[in-house]
């Protein structure tokens, strides 16, 4: 009996040592689908929309910060660091590879942005091109007018705003966008509606697949203005399904329908702030294609 016992438990063991190793499921099987092609790898330049979209069932969360007081404040605020803060908080999902919608808040105003942007166009060629629309709604949901002039103010937090939004590239390193704009209600303290028509360009030059220096400028082409053209430079850093932006400016908004009614300070007078965004994608679904 003994004996059986123990050829039985042999037999046991050799088939155990004898199967397979068993599958390891959170391993990737296949290899990822290689990207689509993109001019502006990220979907804005600082605030300037690229015509760049997320991929469908992508999700991209994304964080703005904008110090309240300019780096000349060094012994004040350390820099601006001290200082209060503007923030955004956004959301994005990409409906398709071509439409993508956001919803944001920032505490300018308690400014609730909603906003739709569909790229028609974009491809590779001798000149390559990129076409993309945007169009959205900001509700100011703090907004308050004055209390000496409660009354005379016309009560309208509701602002709307499109882009037309044209990207190329030059050679392999070098891409270029232009983006007029229309914002209706651009001026919240006025009694009358009064509108901004704006044209924002950009410019960013890759000095590798993850470091990038970028500029941008909006300058208002007709209606008010806050009496100053919002401009930005600095970095862009990107890693796996992130991106690091940070640079200076002289505007504190973040929403599109703040900051494309002009800066709050001029950039020549050296009122430059810190500021940066952080961008995160996150993957909810197979990977789809157009």
């Amino acid at each position: 009996m003994k004996r059986m016992i123990l050829a039985l438990s042999l037999a046991c063991c050799g088939a155990v040592l004898a199967q397979e190793e068993p599958q390891v499921t959170w391993k990737r099987t296949e290899p990822p689908a290689p990207p689509s092609f993109r001019l502006f790898h990220s979907d804005m330049a600082f605030n300037i929309p690229t015509s760049s979209t997320i991929r469908k069932k992508e999700m991209q969360f994304e964080i703005g910060h904008r110090f309240s007081d300019p780096i000349s404040a060094k012994q004040s605020s350390f820099y601006g660091l001290d200082s209060h803060v503007l923030m955004r908080l956004g959301m994005g999902y990409g409906v398709t590879d071509r439409f993508t919608i956001t919803a944001a808040r920032s505490n300018a105003f308690g400014n609730v942005d909603l906003r739709g942007k569909y790229r028609f166009l974009e491809g590779k060629g001798a000149v390559p091109v990129g076409l993309a629309v945007q169009a959205g709604a900001g509700w100011n949901s703090t907004y308050e007018p004055p209390e000496e002039q409660h009354g005379s103010l016309k009560e309208d937090q509701m602002q709307y705003y499109g882009t037309l939004i044209f990207n190329t590239m030059f050679g392999r390193h070098v891409a270029f966008g232009l983006a007029p704009s229309y914002l209706r209600n651009s001026d919240l303290f006025h009694p009358d509606t009064r509108n901004t028509t704006a044209l924002g360009t950009y410019l960013q030059i890759y000095l590798g697949h993850k470091f990038s220096v970028l500029a941008e400028y909006t300058h208002k082409v007709s209606g008010f203005s806050r009496g100053h053209d919002p401009v930005a430079l600095g970095v862009e850093m990107e890693t796996f399904g992130h991106f690091f932006k940070i640079f200076i400016t002289n505007s504190v908004y973040l929403n599109p329908s703040s900051y494309l009614a002009g800066a709050d300070a001029a950039w020549h007078h050296h009122e430059w702030r810190l500021a940066f965004i952080i961008t995160r994608l996150l993957r909810l679904g197979g990977d789809d294609k157009d």
